[in-house]
């Protein structure tokens, strides 16, 4: 038995007074609201309605479940609107995070601009590089630079794509061989930052398991 289904059916009965009626307005037929309304005192171990063929009269035990039941529906259609308003306009609380430089540079711009078409959302913004689990520290949503695809336990999907870029300083080639190919770096002193998640393999194109030596 769909419990919410038969309240609506009793809750439409009582209002009606009418199984022909009920079945016009709900596409149904009497003798199935007759079955679901039975089903109903059934499972409630109570009789809710005084049948005729004329007419239907709420039993004193279906004039109180019929107040509750009004109740119970109302707050649904409530809980149903609240959804919709929110669909509609929404605003609260939106706890985001991503890597530091991202959310400076690239992120930036949009998060003003989102704010600007979401006046009534606050953004939480929470920028670093560490690796956090964003359901267990309470994220919403979390932004990742990566070459590597996600974690299975998150739902994600690719914005953008951007390139790695191997930069020397000026004068390093003053000391230090030339670099003509990707796996001449092996030969070079390279800087990692402690919290990439390749640590010292580089996603090189053509090269994607290039493991560099590190200063």
């Amino acid at each position: 038995m769909n419990k919410l289904r038969a309240i609506q059916l009793f809750v439409r009965l009582a209002d009606l007074g009418s199984f022909t009626l009920v079945a016009e307005q709900t596409n149904a037929s009497k003798s199935m609201i007759s079955k679901e309304i039975s089903r109903l005192e059934e499972a409630l171990g109570a009789r809710l309605l005084h049948r005729s063929t004329r007419n239907v009269k709420l039993t004193h035990v279906g004039e109180g479940y019929l107040q509750r039941a009004r109740e119970i529906l109302e707050k649904l259609d409530d809980a149903d609107n609240f959804v919709q308003d929110l669909q509609q306009h929404p605003r609260g609380k939106l706890k985001i995070n991503a890597p530091m430089a991202l959310g400076i540079t690239d992120l930036s711009t949009l998060f003003a601009d989102f704010m600007r078409a979401y006046p009534d959302i606050e953004l939480d913004i929470h920028l670093g590089d560490e690796s956090v689990d964003l359901v267990e520290q309470g994220f919403d949503l979390g932004f990742r630079a990566s070459s590597r695809p996600i974690d299975s336990n998150y739902v994600g999907r690719p914005l953008t794509h951007f390139t790695y870029r191997v930069c020397v300083g000026a004068e390093y080639f003053n000391d230090h061989p030339a670099i003509n190919l990707p796996r001449d770096l092996k030969e070079h002193n390279c800087f990692i930052y402690s919290y990439f998640q390749g640590k010292n393999v580089w996603p090189l194109r053509g090269h994607y398991g290039l493991t560099i030596r590190c200063l």
